[in-house]
């Protein structure tokens, strides 16, 4: 690639050195038409005849998706159906993101957070607790966030754990 680079560069000096030497200037090069074959003619009329089509089409009006009544493209297809969906516990038919970590609970060694579903009903949730559609298990309870570790398969097809960080929500956060 250096090779070529150095190349070009040294046809392009050897090119101006060539011009400046013959002693013509910019001032005596008297304008004149280029001489074309009648193929280069043709083919310079057919680009000019298309593009001119191309300037008379009419656009057609812009697309807008209507996403009613249809499935989020961006959720897994594959999953429980509506009657196992239904026999689950409440915290597992709600995706993560949908709910709120509303409080954090300390008392007799033992911490639990209270979990807010979309629904507005709260539910409590300890270290090990199953919550959220893809069978995620609370792994760790701090002052102001859950931590829940989700199974995914990551993009060599491998099972990994996914973290995914509750923060607590605040009244101001509306």
């Amino acid at each position: 690639m250096i090779i070529i680079k150095q190349g070009l560069v040294g046809i392009g000096v050897a090119l101006l050195v060539g011009f400046f030497a013959t002693g013509v200037s910019a001032q005596e090069v008297a304008p004149e038409e280029e001489i074309q074959s009648p193929s280069e003619k043709q083919q310079e009329e057919e680009n000019k005849a298309f593009f001119d089509s191309l300037k008379k089409t009419e656009q057609s009006p812009r697309f807008q998706y209507n996403a009613f009544g249809r499935r989020d493209p961006f959720l897994s297809f594959v999953g429980p159906n509506d009657e196992q969906r239904e026999k689950m516990p409440p915290l597992q038919r709600v995706s993560i993101s949908e709910m709120k970590l509303i409080g954090v609970a300390w008392g007799s060694g033992r911490v639990s957070a209270m979990v807010q579903t979309p629904d507005g009903k709260s539910y409590p949730v300890q270290r090990g607790t199953r919550i959220g559609i893809n069978q995620g298990r609370v792994s760790q309870i701090g002052r102001e966030s859950v931590t829940v570790e989700e199974p995914y398969i990551n993009i060599f097809g491998r099972a990994a754990q996914k973290q995914v960080v509750m923060k607590l929500y605040t009244k101001k956060e509306k």
